[in-house]
This record gives C-alpha cells, structure tokens and sequence, in this order.
C-alpha cells in the first residue's frame, strides 16, 4: 500500500494479539497499521483489568475483520 495514499481509517477492522511482554512490538506494528488507514487496535493488561481474559480476547477475535497474532518466542513460551 502507498503509504501517501492511506485508507483514511476505513480500512478493515484489525485486532492484534500478542504476549504483553512484546508490547513495544505490538505498539509498534499498530501505529504503523494506523497511519496507513486501517482500523487497528490492540489490548494492554490495564485494558483487561477486571475482565475474564478468555472471554475478553475471544470476544475482540470475532469482532475483527483481521486477526494478527504475533508469534514470537515470548509468545510460544506463554501458556495462552
């Protein structure tokens, strides 16, 4: 995508996943994606507080047009 030409947030609706101790990379990965247009967000643990995490994440997973899990080595050592 021409990043000069950007969706003007009517792109699809994304939803990042990924273990919170690769938040930098997460944060990182959903700026990009905004700036270009799409609609992308992301949880932190402040975000979840207070919330049944399965149900949570599910819930976030299936309201997405695009699931974007970030498998990394923190990810595939985390017991979710």
């Amino acid at each position: 995508m021409n990043s000069k030409c950007p969706l003007r947030r009517k792109g699809p609706n994304v939803y990042i996943s990924y273990a919170f101790k690769d938040e930098a990379l997460a944060t990182s990965i959903n700026q990009a994606l905004t700036e270009r247009g799409l609609q992308a967000k992301l949880d932190n643990a402040e975000s979840l507080i207070s919330q049944h995490l399965s149900t949570a994440l599910a819930s976030r997973i299936e309201q997405a047009e695009v699931f974007i899990f970030l498998v990394t080595s923190t990810a595939t050592q985390s017991e979710w």
